[in-house]
């Protein structure tokens, strides 16, 4: 139910949600969110982990308000949402297995909570089943699953509060989640990843994982976009280049070989928006 359309029949072609004014949009495993030009949030689909936020686990194929207040933006991962609200703080829900709503537990959450010491928020993104947020001063923490390191602090235990990410060199602006490993893109347009990083979804040259970040070779981004086992970023000019696993040609450069080093996406230009399903 998670196309908002009343019922839980798969859709060949687009159907229009039944909502005006719509500012931003996620979609995790098998929900889906919106965030309404007035902040309120709505959201839709599976709901046995909690994740659409409405005190509930009760599956809705039609929107249902998640009782919050005025929301900036929000992010899906596969059984958890989180948001921004409008004074910078961060609010999460759903499937907390692995931490990933921040509170400091491991039980899944029917509505949101807010996650502690998260303030001055700009940017915000999860992986499968772990979040992270940029701050105004450019620090980045994160939060849930650490498998491969994750979460950047240095270790691969789980977290179920926020850690800062440690190593970083320089302010970071934008952070993205994969399904086991961050990348983020710094002030100075630079880009550094950490965590699984075996398929060469790290973009430093090798094929190995790191529980810190380093610094993707030959990059100057303006976003990064993290997949399953790939990355993807927009870069200065606006073109976009991809590293990491590309068994079924996700790279887009016209091969299926797996790259522990960028190359250039064939055929785009002035690309300002980049999206990459880490599911």
């Amino acid at each position: 139910g998670q196309l908002f359309d009343g019922n839980s029949a798969d859709q060949l072609a687009p159907v229009r949600v039944p909502l005006d004014a719509v500012d931003a949009m996620a979609g995790g495993d098998a929900h889906a969110c919106v965030v309404l030009h007035t902040g309120v949030i709505e959201c839709a689909g599976f709901n046995g982990r909690g994740q659409l936020g409405d005190g509930r686990r009760t599956t809705r194929p039609t929107p249902q308000s998640v009782t919050l207040g005025s929301a900036k933006t929000l992010i899906a991962g596969g059984g958890h949402t989180c948001a921004i609200m409008m004074n910078g703080t961060v609010e999460c829900w759903g499937q907390n297995i692995g931490g990933e709503c921040g509170n400091g537990t491991l039980e899944n959450l029917t509505a949101p909570t807010p996650v502690p010491g998260q303030a001055n928020v700009v940017d915000l993104d999860a992986g499968y089943n772990h979040t992270c947020a940029v701050h105004a001063d450019g620090t980045i923490a994160c939060w849930g699953s650490n498998d491969s390191g994750r979460l950047g602090n240095g270790t691969s235990t789980r977290a179920s509060v926020p850690v800062a990410v440690e190593g970083l060199a320089g302010p970071a602006v934008q952070v993205s989640g994969g399904r086991q490993h961050t990348c983020a893109v710094l002030a100075s347009n630079a880009v550094q990843c950490w965590g699984y990083g075996y398929d060469g979804e790290l973009g430093d040259g090798n094929q190995s994982s790191s529980d810190m970040p380093v610094t993707v070779m030959g990059v100057s981004a303006v976003q990064v976009a993290c997949g399953y086992g790939h990355s993807c970023a927009i870069l200065t000019d606006h073109t976009v280049a991809g590293w990491g696993y590309n068994g079924s040609g996700e790279l887009g450069d016209a091969t299926y070989n797996q790259r522990p080093l960028s190359a250039p996406v064939m055929n785009l230009a002035h690309v300002t928006e980049l999206r990459a399903p880490h599911r």
